[in-house]
Parts: C-alpha cells; structure tokens; sequence
C-alpha cells in the first residue's frame, strides 16, 4: 500500500484559516461587524463580531483547543461571549445540525455564563440556525440535543439566555427566571429541570 506524501496531507488536511472563514461567513450572514486579529491584552482575537452594543469573540482551533481557552481567559473582561471554534472528529453531533453535509445550526453546553456566575448550572449557548433553514425546528432539535447532553451528564439543571420571546420555550417546560443586561440590550434567563 502506498502511502500519501507528506505534502499531499498537509494540503487536505483542515487549516485554522478554513475555520475562520466558515465561522466568520456564519456571523456575516446574522449581519455582525466582522474584524480578523485584533489585538487584546498582548494578544490578538482570530475574529471579533460586533452587532449591536454585543461583543464576541471567536478563537478558532484545529487542535490543541486547550491553548485556546488559556487565550480566552484574557478577553472574560472585554467580550459579551467567547467563542472556541474548533475542528475536530470529537464534537457531539448531536450538537450540530446537518443538511446535505452542509452545517445549518450549532449550539453549546457550557458549564457557567459569566453575566451570570451565580447560576452555576450548564448553560444551553450559542444557537445559531443558518436563516434560510430557520422554521423547521432546526433550534428545537438542538436545544433538545443539548438538553440530552446535559441530563446525560446527571445535571439536574439547564439554564439559557435568550433574546426572543419566551413562549415556545415555556411550552415546553422552561420557566422565566430572570433578566440579565449587558449594555443597553436584555436578554431573558430561562431554566429547565431536567429531571436528573
């Protein structure tokens, strides 16, 4: 068996440059302000979003995502949410939403929110629907991925911060718990028992 030259894997192989522009094509279409390597605290951010008076931050990995999160430790005082894009085999797929081998939604479980430290349960974060595919139950099923993901893990728990209005999530056994602010906008705090 022949075996691929080095510089054909090299070629195939993901690039964290690949990563950027996939993430950085997903924040464009939600109509965020995008800039590449902005310098933060002798550091530089792979991509910050802005939309709004709401700040993200994005580092995009293609291994070694624990670097990533050292890196992110420096932006907790500056952005509204970090990101870690990372490529990698080992992401749930029931977190990730395909169609035709194309991603159309992704969502987090994240131990805590940092607008709210004191709600130390797993937070359901960073659900993000392509627009065209919006309507289909595409969030639906990824909060409920999420949701398995938690109870899998014996959280008895769930929290998530939306911006929508709350009612599809009632009916389904969220209840309204709060607001926390950040900046001039609002977002709704909402709480699951999931039973666990």
């Amino acid at each position: 068996m022949k075996t691929p030259s080095r510089k054909r894997i090299q070629r195939d192989s993901l690039r964290e440059t690949d990563v950027i522009r996939r993430v950085t094509s997903l924040l464009a279409a939600e109509k965020y302000r995008i800039r590449h390597e902005v310098p933060n605290m002798g550091q530089s951010v792979d991509i910050v979003g802005t939309k709004g008076s709401w700040v993200t931050f994005v580092e995009a990995k293609v291994r070694n995502w624990r670097c990533a999160l050292r890196q992110c430790v420096a932006h907790e005082q500056v952005a509204d949410f970090i990101c870690i894009a990372v490529a990698m085999q080992s992401v749930s797929a029931s977190l990730i939403a395909e169609i035709e081998n194309e991603v159309v939604g992704t969502v987090a479980l994240r131990g805590r929110w940092e607008a709210a430290p004191e709600i130390p349960s797993p937070w359901i974060g960073g659900l993000f629907v392509v627009p065209q595919h919006r309507g289909q139950g595409i969030g639906k099923a990824l909060v409920e991925a999420a949701t398995g993901e938690a109870v899998a893990a014996g959280q008895p728990i769930v929290h998530m911060a939306i911006r929508v209005d709350p009612g599809s999530y009632i009916r389904r056994g969220w209840r309204v718990v709060g607001t926390v602010f950040s900046g001039d906008e609002s977002v709704t705090v909402l709480r699951l028992e999931t039973g666990s």
